[in-house]
């Protein structure tokens, strides 16, 4: 009985002549989950995102692409070993440049103290408060915010702190972190973005300022 592949137009005498046709024929691309034959290597991977039936990887290979059984060990490790995005697939030389790829993967979630804007870090969020890019705070208001939180000793000498909190004259501004004075956003950006997580976990949002503390 002679069988026939429509899409390269031939025909085969035999099922199993076909079935090898199918598997050594660059244009059939057969998916292992559920047999459906795709035209081309990158309609094969579209096809395991579409139904959900591989894991997808498209920084393997050079950029080629390849697919795992769906969510099996052996991906993870991949994703351990060669710092994968799993949002984009795309692999990175390092975690830390994984790290900050994912940030923009982030919706912007942090929203500023004193006014609506939102930021994809919290670090973000300080440098907006610090660099007066906020119309309605002022050094002095930052201070007293950082001097609220309830884990203040972890980046500021409690000498400074009382006149931080009556919103005195003196501005401390950013610092290197060996001296013990307070600092703004160069540790609140290198900590919480380094070490990820809600601020809400390790500090306590600082009450907002009414309009008379701010004028």
């Amino acid at each position: 009985m002679v069988v026939w592949c429509e899409r390269c137009d031939r025909s085969y005498r035999t099922s199993h002549a076909l079935n090898q046709h199918v598997r050594d024929s660059p244009n059939h691309h057969e998916c292992p989950e559920c047999d459906f034959d795709c035209a081309t290597w990158d309609d094969l991977l579209d096809h395991c995102r579409d139904e959900g039936c591989r894991t997808v990887c498209q920084g393997c290979n050079d950029g080629s692409g390849s697919h795992w059984e769906f969510q099996c060990d052996e991906y993870w490790d991949h994703v351990e070993d060669f710092n994968v995005c799993t949002q984009c697939e795309r692999h990175f030389t390092s975690s830390s440049h994984l790290h900050q790829h994912r940030l923009s993967h982030r919706k912007p979630t942090y929203e500023c103290y004193q006014c609506t804007r939102t930021f994809k870090t919290y670090g973000g969020m300080i440098i907006h408060l610090e660099r007066r890019t906020c119309s309605n705070i002022d050094y002095t208001d930052l201070n007293k915010l950082a001097a609220e939180c309830y884990k203040w000793n972890y980046f500021m000498d409690e000498r400074y702190r009382d006149e931080l909190l009556n919103e005195g004259d003196t501005v401390y501004d950013v610092a290197p972190l060996e001296k013990e004075v307070f600092l703004t956003k160069a540790w609140f950006a290198m900590y919480w973005d380094k070490n990820g997580g809600p601020p809400e976990e390790k500090y306590k949002k600082p009450n907002t300022l009414t309009e008379k503390e701010i004028s």
